[in-house]
């Protein structure tokens, strides 16, 4: 049985009948929300086709893009009565009608069949299901009929008549002596239709291509129809009440096409982070699933929940491997679905695409897969390369505007795949100014990234074959130059400054990390490593450390700390607000009390006379850790042997505090903690001038924060707060407008008399502001009426429901960091994000949306990046001000400003050693042209996910060593199963590509019956002949190296390589 059969069909038997997916057939429209991710929504619709058997599922998604992954899906858990049907990839004309053609035909089928549309498909024309219906018909073998008669159904059909000899078109026929062939609308290949005389003595399925090769003889045919009808119809008027529209998000559709289904006939259920009040809403409580980092991890949470009534089906590809771990640790599980059992283990070895992992913690099941318990390998190598960055920089979805290197600024439209001359091979399709089209080959996918700017109008596209972007370039190229000169003074200086240089870790040190009561994480130990190997280097550290909230960034400093201090050194920690301040010293004491170390605060809660002595003592080195807010800046407060400087949310500081902590940094080690990667950092990050380590892996126990978006409702807000102090908890409630706070807090305690609440607020003061959030940690009130004050990494355990007012009205980072506040003793914690206005801006929509689907820990840094772009790219690399850069998009900026800094770079290496010559520009081969007969791509059945292809193609397309690239090969079959040929010979033309530009071969071409190798000018005769000596089946033909196609042998591409090394080494020898 098929991976897809078995999970099908064994699901439904294996999960108890699920309470909260019951819908009522008496409605006709629902808004559900509470889907986590694509996985959940398609769980959710193979459920309600299976209880209520609709005729036709319309499944609208929001772009073309999506389509493949939601088909992929839906084959993994429907049942098999149901088809698939989707369409729409193709730019040319003919293709399109005869798409819309096929569509018609199969809505006037009885099969029931799944149509899966973008918005942009749905609000198409087509023609009339039924009068094409009414001109399809069927051949059987033994029916009577003539030539003519056949001619003419075919003709009314719409098929046409064709006259070449070679091939047939979808859509066309052709007599040939007593046989007619046809080639049917949706068929795959070609029929012949043999005659004896007058009778239908027999069909076949032919292969064309391979001289008529019978494929296979049928008993008959049907021939849908394929023209002769207007293409006027819109699609929902061929829609009936026994079909069922599924659609994502209503209130995002067109006016019009809002209005039209609401007019038509057939039940739809929306899926919305905005549900809907007017309509009966089913709240689903769909989660994904963190990742686990290591076995034991993975092990405990699965007796857990076995213990607690769940049921798991657990999808893996290392099935043996699993199975054994189970049995080794007396895990209860079943190889097939048993119902008894709580674990289904499913083997996944042969399955072509596996869902992504869901739960639902209210219906206790999980679906969870590989790439939940064996991700850690690939998540390190990602944080290791600050991957995420790079994702974010370089990732796209259809509609998003871009920059190619050479051609300007284009709309991205997708990925095409061609076959040229047999050979198949995907693009990135880019549309130019007058909807001129550029294909992009996959290998040179890294000349293609994302269009950013800090304006945030639409860019004006590029007319390829223009002049006016190689002059953007040029005045680019210009202004970056500049920079580049600038930016490599300031890495001299860094270079040249010296900082105290640390011992290695001594028992002490040792000891210290071993006290920590919990285990590190995997990201918190990568991070302490790389601020080790600074604070043992001769030069200033100068790195940002980046995690989400709650996810041990305070441990980390704190062990940067004991280092500097078991070395002499003191440390001054900054924190932006005093309850921060008091919060580090109270945790710094705690953990370092046995080891003698003296830790003070200094801040608005120390009198004068405390302050004076306490600053006394720093001065004369008698105090290790000084820790304050931006007091410590003030010119009275001096030290010893300052040699460590952390500080904690260096945005929260105003200009003036940031550009005095910039000053104490000279000779200093700086150690910045942020869970918001701010733009000047950013900046720095990107730039090389500050290193960066992100923490992405969430402590054990920790549970995704459940989060809704709603309409503010007082009975919500009393449900909610009495729901949390049910189980004893306590309530943020978030309202960041000081002038109404107290009245919000009146009506609350009118709405909820039995609670207590206090109000909390910046303009307090000082005292009575530390009391009331103290009074409320010790569980004296239960809701702390709050603006933003928050936010500032203040810890209380006990709170783990979140409500905040006008959520709309806060950035994506922001919200994420204030959701980060709650969810931190391993219970399972509620956000609440409220709005007020009936129609929300598409702006508010998006960040809203985006923190509801990051409901994964770990998601800030990609959540702030993804804030920025919402915002337009604005201040991201504190250089908005410059034209050049919005004319070309921060992106491909950055570009060439870090080729500048490499030119620049090997200048002054050359220089060093031969004064006063200029560096050879034309020793480096930018582009090298692959054409290789070689079916190179990612298929669709190996990653549907049209984003995740993009972006592995863009990391291919990027690497320049052969080592990075078979890291990245085996990345991928870590993390998808063993790479298809495709995949396998996309890996082959990079490696060839990488060696070709060491070697200075610029291109790489099968011509006619030779192989040939184009060399770059500065290839000397001398090395060309030392290969000729090596290697003499090649000749030398111009300024190209010939082999003949005949001697290269079934590992054409190995001989190529041998070639390439070769050259490689001769050149890089002279």
């Amino acid at each position: 049985m098929s991976f897809s059969k078995e999970l099908s069909e064994g699901i439904w038997d294996f999960f108890p009948k699920i309470k909260t997916l019951s819908v009522s057939k008496k409605k006709r429209f629902f808004s559900t929300y509470g889907l986590a991710n694509i996985s959940a929504k398609s769980f959710f619709v193979a459920d309600y086709l299976r209880r209520h058997a609709p005729h036709h599922l319309f499944y609208i998604v929001e772009k073309k893009s999506e389509i493949i992954e939601y088909a992929h899906l839906f084959t993994s858990f429907l049942l098999n009565e149901y088809s698939t049907c989707y369409f729409g990839f193709s730019s040319v004309e003919k293709d399109i009608q005869r798409d819309k053609f096929l569509l018609a035909n199969k809505i006037a089928k009885k099969q029931k069949t799944i149509f899966f549309l973008s918005r942009e498909q749905a609000m198409d024309l087509y023609p009339h299901a039924i009068s094409l219906s009414h001109k399809k018909f069927v051949l059987n073998t033994s029916d009577s009929l003539t030539h003519s008669v056949l001619f003419k159904k075919l003709e009314t059909a719409g098929y046409k008549h064709s006259y070449s000899q070679q091939y047939l078109e979808e859509g066309e026929f052709i007599k040939k002596g007593e046989q007619i062939i046809i080639f049917p609308l949706g068929a795959k290949n070609e029929v012949v239709i043999n005659f004896d005389f007058e009778v239908i003595s027999r069909i076949d399925i032919i292969d064309s291509v391979q001289n008529m090769n019978i494929l296979s003889e049928i008993e008959n045919i049907e021939i849908l129809a394929v023209g002769n009808e207007e293409i006027n119809s819109e699609l929902l008027d061929l829609i009936t009440a026994k079909d069922l529209l599924f659609i994502e998000e209503f209130s995002d559709l067109d006016e019009y096409f809002q209005k039209k289904l609401l007019q038509t006939p057939a039940k739809i259920i929306e899926s919305s982070v905005f549900p809907i009040n007017q309509v009966e809403s089913l709240h689903l409580r769909f989660l994904s699933l963190l990742k686990f980092y290591n076995i034991p991890d993975f092990l405990n949470d699965l007796r857990e929940k076995i213990n607690t009534g769940w049921k798991i089906i657990l999808v893996t590809k290392r099935f043996e491997e699993i199975k054994t771990i189970f049995e080794e640790e007396n895990i209860p599980f079943s190889s097939h679905f048993d119902s008894i059992s709580p674990i289904a283990l499913v083997d996944a070895e042969n399955a072509e695409f596996v869902p992504p992992s869901f739960q639902n913690q209210e219906e206790k099941i999980l679906f969870l897969t590989d790439r939940e318990v064996f991700q850690m390998k690939t998540q390190q190598k990602r944080s290791e390369n600050n991957q995420d960055m790079n994702d974010f920089l370089s990732s796209l979805k259809a509609g998003d505007f871009v920059v190619h290197a050479d051609h300007g600024i284009g709309k991205f439209l997708g990925i095409a795949e061609q076959e040229i001359s047999g050979i198949t091979r995907e693009y990135l399709e880019v549309e130019y100014l007058k909807n001129d089209k550029l294909f992009v080959p996959i290998a040179y996918a890294d000349k293609v990234s994302r269009y950013l700017t800090s304006e945030d109008s639409q860019p004006k596209l590029t007319r390829l074959g223009g002049k006016e972007w190689s002059k953007s370039q040029s005045k680019a190229k210009k202004e970056t130059a500049e920079m580049a000169k600038e930016l490599l003074e300031l890495y001299a200086k860094r270079e040249k400054a010296h900082a105290y240089q640390c011992d290695e870790d001594s028992e002490q040190m040792s000891q210290f990390e071993a006290d920590f009561q919990y285990s590190p994480t995997p990201g918190q130990l990568a991070a302490i490593r790389d601020i080790k190997k600074d604070l043992e280097g001769k030069k200033p550290m100068d790195r940002l450390v980046c995690g989400d909230v709650g996810f041990g960034k305070t441990e980390v400093a704190m062990r940067a700390a004991f280092k500097a201090v078991e070395n002499g050194l003191q440390v001054a920690v900054i924190a932006p607000i005093t309850i921060l301040v008091d919060q580090h010293y109270k945790n710094f004491k705690s953990r370092m009390g046995d080891f003698g170390i003296i830790i003070e605060e200094i801040s608005r809660f120390k009198s004068v006379k405390e302050q004076k002595i306490i600053l006394e003592k720093s001065k004369a080195g008698k105090i290790d850790i000084l820790i304050g807010t931006h007091r410590l800046l003030s010119p009275d407060v001096k030290f010893h042997n300052l040699g460590l400087l952390i500080v904690d949310e260096e945005q929260k500081f105003g200009v003036k505090q940031k550009e005095k902590i910039k000053n104490m940094k000279k000779g200093v080690h700086i150690l910045t903690m942020t869970a918001t990667p701010i733009p000047r950092t950013l900046n720095l990050a990107l730039h090389n001038l500050r290193d960066i380590s992100t923490i992405t892996t969430p402590p054990p126990g920790r549970l995704p924060i459940l989060t809704e978006v709603r309409k503010f409702s007082d009975t919500l807000i009393v449900e909610v707060i009495k729901k949390e102090l049910e189980r004893k908890g306590q309530v943020y409630f978030l309202h960041n407008r000081v002038e109404t706070i107290e009245s919000m807090a009146d009506k609350l305690r009118l709405l909820i008399p039995s609670a207590s609440f206090v109000v909390a607020h910046g303009q307090l003061n000082s005292h009575e502001l530390e009391d009331k959030i103290e009074s409320f940690k010790s569980g004296k009130f239960d809701v702390l009426i709050s603006s933003t004050i928050i936010e500032n990494g203040i810890d209380l355990p006990n709170a783990n429901t979140m409500i905040i007012n006008n959520a709309d009205r806060f950035g994506l980072s922001q919200l994420y960091q204030l959701r980060g506040r709650i969810g931190r003793s391993g219970r399972q914690a509620y956000a609440y994000l409220l709005y007020n206005q009936d129609k929300l801006p598409m702006d508010s929509k998006k960040r809203l949306r985006a923190i509801v689907e990051a409901s994964e820990l770990g998601s800030g840094f990609q959540l702030s990046m993804r804030d920025l772009e919402i915002r337009g790219a604005g201040d991201v690399l504190g250089i908005s001000q410059s034209g050049t850069v919005n004319s070309i998009g921060v992106n491909h900026f950055l570009k060439l400003l870090n080729k500048e800094i490499k030119i620049l770079e090997k200048q002054s290496k050359f220089d060093a050693t031969d004064k006063g010559k200029k560096i050879k520009l034309e020793e480096v081969v930018e582009d090298v042209q692959i054409e290789i007969p070689l079916n190179a791509f990612v298929p669709s059945f190996f990653i549907p996910s049209t984003k995740e292809k993009i972006l592995i193609y863009q990391r291919f397309a990027s690497i320049e060593g052969i080592e990075t690239l078979h890291e990245l090969s085996e990345e991928l079959s870590e993390e998808y199963g063993r790479l298809p040929v495709e995949v396998r010979n996309l890996v082959k033309i990079l490696e060839i590509k990488i060696l070709a530009k060491k070697a200075l071969v610029k291109a790489v071409k099968f011509q006619g019956d030779n192989v040939e190798l184009h060399l770059a000018k500065s290839v000397t005769a001398k090395e060309i002949m030392q290969l000729l000596e090596e290697q003499p089946n090649w000749t030398i033909s111009g300024s190209s190296l010939v082999l003949p196609q005949k001697q290269l042998g079934l590992d054409f591409v190995g001989v190529i390589e041998k070639a390439l090394e070769l050259l490689v080494k001769k050149t890089s020898s002279e």
